[in-house]
Protein backbone atom coordinates (compact mmCIF):
# COMPACT_ATOMS: atom_id res chain seq x y z
CA UNK A 1 0.00 0.00 0.00
CA UNK A 2 1.33 3.66 -0.86
CA UNK A 3 0.62 5.33 2.50
CA UNK A 4 1.12 4.43 6.27
CA UNK A 5 -2.09 3.43 7.32
CA UNK A 6 -2.39 0.62 9.73
CA UNK A 7 -4.81 -2.26 7.95
CA UNK A 8 -7.13 -3.50 10.75
CA UNK A 9 -8.00 -6.83 9.23
CA UNK A 10 -10.02 -9.16 11.44
CA UNK A 11 -8.69 -12.15 13.81
CA UNK A 12 -10.08 -15.28 12.98
CA UNK A 13 -9.24 -18.68 13.32
CA UNK A 14 -9.74 -22.02 10.83
CA UNK A 15 -9.99 -25.28 11.97
CA UNK A 16 -9.71 -28.35 9.07
CA UNK A 17 -11.23 -32.01 9.62
CA UNK A 18 -13.69 -30.40 12.25
CA UNK A 19 -15.95 -33.09 12.21
CA UNK A 20 -16.01 -36.87 12.66
CA UNK A 21 -16.51 -38.38 8.74
CA UNK A 22 -19.65 -39.93 9.57
CA UNK A 23 -21.10 -37.16 11.17
CA UNK A 24 -20.18 -35.14 8.20
CA UNK A 25 -21.76 -37.61 5.94
CA UNK A 26 -24.97 -37.68 8.37
CA UNK A 27 -25.20 -34.24 7.32
CA UNK A 28 -24.66 -34.16 3.95
CA UNK A 29 -27.13 -36.75 3.65
CA UNK A 30 -29.92 -34.89 4.95
CA UNK A 31 -29.04 -32.03 2.93
CA UNK A 32 -28.99 -34.16 -0.01
CA UNK A 33 -32.50 -35.82 0.55
CA UNK A 34 -34.49 -32.79 1.94
CA UNK A 35 -34.09 -30.02 -0.88
CA UNK A 36 -38.10 -29.63 -1.01
CA UNK A 37 -37.30 -27.99 2.92
CA UNK A 38 -35.65 -25.08 1.69
CA UNK A 39 -37.00 -21.45 1.75
CA UNK A 40 -35.44 -18.42 -0.05
CA UNK A 41 -33.07 -16.72 2.35
CA UNK A 42 -34.07 -13.14 3.98
CA UNK A 43 -32.35 -9.78 4.87
CA UNK A 44 -32.15 -9.82 9.20
CA UNK A 45 -35.30 -10.46 10.95
CA UNK A 46 -36.68 -10.25 7.13
CA UNK A 47 -38.12 -6.56 7.53
CA UNK A 48 -35.83 -5.51 4.42
CA UNK A 49 -37.31 -8.52 2.27
CA UNK A 50 -37.71 -6.09 -0.46
CA UNK A 51 -34.52 -5.72 -0.27
CA UNK A 52 -33.08 -9.06 -0.58
CA UNK A 53 -32.33 -9.50 -4.14
CA UNK A 54 -29.89 -6.79 -4.38
CA UNK A 55 -28.09 -7.86 -0.92
CA UNK A 56 -28.64 -11.82 -0.59
CA UNK A 57 -29.26 -14.75 -3.10
CA UNK A 58 -29.45 -18.06 -1.63
CA UNK A 59 -31.97 -20.56 -0.03
CA UNK A 60 -31.86 -22.22 4.01
CA UNK A 61 -33.15 -24.90 5.64
CA UNK A 62 -33.17 -23.27 9.15
CA UNK A 63 -32.27 -24.81 12.27
CA UNK A 64 -32.51 -28.73 12.14
CA UNK A 65 -31.72 -29.26 15.99
CA UNK A 66 -30.86 -33.07 15.33
CA UNK A 67 -28.62 -32.38 12.20
CA UNK A 68 -27.24 -29.59 13.72
CA UNK A 69 -26.47 -30.92 17.56
CA UNK A 70 -23.01 -32.43 16.69
CA UNK A 71 -21.61 -29.04 15.30
CA UNK A 72 -22.87 -26.86 18.24
CA UNK A 73 -21.45 -29.84 20.73
CA UNK A 74 -18.25 -29.51 18.83
CA UNK A 75 -18.36 -25.47 18.81
CA UNK A 76 -19.04 -25.09 22.62
CA UNK A 77 -15.94 -26.43 24.42
CA UNK A 78 -14.19 -24.17 22.01
CA UNK A 79 -15.89 -20.69 23.15
CA UNK A 80 -13.27 -19.77 25.67
CA UNK A 81 -10.44 -20.43 23.16
CA UNK A 82 -12.55 -18.75 20.29
CA UNK A 83 -12.53 -15.18 22.58
CA UNK A 84 -9.13 -15.72 23.27
CA UNK A 85 -8.13 -16.25 19.83
CA UNK A 86 -10.11 -13.69 18.40
CA UNK A 87 -8.91 -10.97 21.49
CA UNK A 88 -12.51 -10.22 22.24
CA UNK A 89 -13.65 -9.63 26.07
CA UNK A 90 -15.07 -12.39 27.19
CA UNK A 91 -18.64 -11.95 28.16
CA UNK A 92 -21.81 -14.28 29.20
CA UNK A 93 -23.06 -16.55 26.67
CA UNK A 94 -26.62 -16.92 26.56
CA UNK A 95 -27.06 -19.64 23.53
CA UNK A 96 -25.62 -20.78 19.94
CA UNK A 97 -28.37 -20.10 16.85
CA UNK A 98 -27.67 -22.36 13.45
CA UNK A 99 -28.50 -22.52 10.22
CA UNK A 100 -27.99 -24.43 7.13
CA UNK A 101 -27.75 -22.47 3.56
CA UNK A 102 -27.15 -23.45 0.48
CA UNK A 103 -25.49 -21.30 -2.54
CA UNK A 104 -26.47 -22.18 -5.82
CA UNK A 105 -25.12 -20.51 -9.06
CA UNK A 106 -25.11 -17.24 -9.14
CA UNK A 107 -25.68 -16.74 -5.49
CA UNK A 108 -23.85 -14.54 -3.01
CA UNK A 109 -24.37 -12.18 0.00
CA UNK A 110 -22.90 -8.97 -0.34
CA UNK A 111 -21.25 -7.16 2.55
CA UNK A 112 -22.72 -7.12 5.58
CA UNK A 113 -22.21 -8.14 9.82
CA UNK A 114 -23.85 -9.91 11.81
CA UNK A 115 -24.44 -7.96 14.85
CA UNK A 116 -28.11 -8.86 15.39
CA UNK A 117 -30.71 -9.85 18.10
CA UNK A 118 -31.93 -13.42 17.06
CA UNK A 119 -35.61 -12.26 17.30
CA UNK A 120 -37.22 -9.39 18.27
CA UNK A 121 -38.40 -11.00 21.17
CA UNK A 122 -34.81 -11.59 22.95
CA UNK A 123 -33.53 -9.00 25.45
CA UNK A 124 -32.53 -6.13 24.12
CA UNK A 125 -28.56 -6.76 25.52
CA UNK A 126 -28.60 -10.20 23.80
CA UNK A 127 -26.28 -9.72 20.55
CA UNK A 128 -24.15 -12.54 18.24
CA UNK A 129 -21.20 -12.09 19.53
CA UNK A 130 -18.89 -14.53 17.32
CA UNK A 131 -19.42 -15.89 14.09
CA UNK A 132 -18.69 -19.57 12.74
CA UNK A 133 -19.17 -20.85 9.10
CA UNK A 134 -19.21 -24.75 8.55
CA UNK A 135 -18.17 -26.24 5.24
CA UNK A 136 -19.30 -29.40 2.99
CA UNK A 137 -19.94 -30.47 -0.13
CA UNK A 138 -19.60 -33.51 -2.43
CA UNK A 139 -16.47 -34.92 -3.50
CA UNK A 140 -15.28 -33.58 -5.73
CA UNK A 141 -16.04 -29.87 -5.34
CA UNK A 142 -18.10 -29.12 -8.27
CA UNK A 143 -18.33 -25.08 -7.58
CA UNK A 144 -16.31 -22.28 -7.77
CA UNK A 145 -16.18 -19.40 -5.83
CA UNK A 146 -18.13 -19.22 -2.57
CA UNK A 147 -14.72 -17.58 -0.85
CA UNK A 148 -15.86 -15.73 2.67
CA UNK A 149 -14.58 -12.45 2.63
CA UNK A 150 -13.48 -10.71 5.70
CA UNK A 151 -13.11 -6.82 5.44
CA UNK A 152 -11.14 -4.17 6.86
CA UNK A 153 -12.55 -3.12 9.62
CA UNK A 154 -14.05 0.63 9.49
CA UNK A 155 -13.43 0.98 5.56
CA UNK A 156 -16.23 1.92 3.05
CA UNK A 157 -17.44 -1.00 0.53
CA UNK A 158 -14.91 -1.07 -2.35
CA UNK A 159 -12.42 0.33 -0.26
CA UNK A 160 -9.64 -1.35 2.35
CA UNK A 161 -8.04 -4.39 2.41
CA UNK A 162 -9.53 -8.27 2.76
CA UNK A 163 -9.22 -11.79 3.46
CA UNK A 164 -10.34 -14.81 1.16
CA UNK A 165 -11.12 -17.86 3.23
CA UNK A 166 -12.16 -21.02 0.77
CA UNK A 167 -15.26 -23.00 1.55
CA UNK A 168 -13.28 -26.45 2.15
CA UNK A 169 -15.19 -29.24 2.71
CA UNK A 170 -15.26 -30.02 6.66
CA UNK A 171 -13.94 -27.19 7.80
CA UNK A 172 -15.12 -24.30 9.89
CA UNK A 173 -13.86 -20.12 10.14
CA UNK A 174 -14.26 -18.19 13.28
CA UNK A 175 -14.47 -14.43 13.30
CA UNK A 176 -16.24 -11.57 15.29
CA UNK A 177 -19.37 -11.47 14.20
CA UNK A 178 -19.33 -7.21 14.20
CA UNK A 179 -16.73 -7.62 11.36
CA UNK A 180 -17.93 -7.00 7.76
CA UNK A 181 -17.95 -9.90 5.29
CA UNK A 182 -19.75 -11.01 2.57
CA UNK A 183 -19.98 -14.20 0.61
CA UNK A 184 -18.79 -14.22 -2.98
CA UNK A 185 -20.65 -14.97 -5.67
CA UNK A 186 -20.84 -18.94 -6.70
CA UNK A 187 -20.59 -20.51 -9.99
CA UNK A 188 -22.52 -24.37 -10.30
CA UNK A 189 -21.42 -25.13 -13.81
CA UNK A 190 -23.85 -27.85 -13.88
CA UNK A 191 -26.73 -26.30 -12.20
CA UNK A 192 -27.30 -29.06 -10.12
CA UNK A 193 -28.66 -28.76 -6.66
CA UNK A 194 -26.35 -31.36 -5.17
CA UNK A 195 -23.03 -29.72 -6.34
CA UNK A 196 -23.89 -26.74 -4.52
CA UNK A 197 -21.92 -25.07 -1.66
CA UNK A 198 -23.49 -25.94 1.71
CA UNK A 199 -22.82 -24.33 4.83
CA UNK A 200 -23.79 -23.64 7.99
CA UNK A 201 -23.97 -20.51 10.09
CA UNK A 202 -23.31 -20.48 13.67
CA UNK A 203 -24.03 -17.38 16.04
CA UNK A 204 -22.34 -17.58 19.58
CA UNK A 205 -24.89 -15.00 21.41
CA UNK A 206 -23.92 -13.37 24.41
CA UNK A 207 -25.30 -10.64 26.75
CA UNK A 208 -23.61 -7.15 26.25
CA UNK A 209 -23.06 -4.80 28.36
Amino acid sequence: MSDARKVRLPHYLVREDFLAPDTVADILDFVLANEALLKPTKVGNGNVAERNSELRSSKHFGRRGPVLAALEAAIRPMIGELFDVLRMRPLPVTHMECDLVVHGDGDFYKRHVDTKRAADSDPQDRFRLITGVYYLHVQPRAFDGGALRLHELGTMPGEGAHIDIAPRHNSIVFFPSWMPHEVMPVCVPSGRYADSRFSINCWIHGQVG
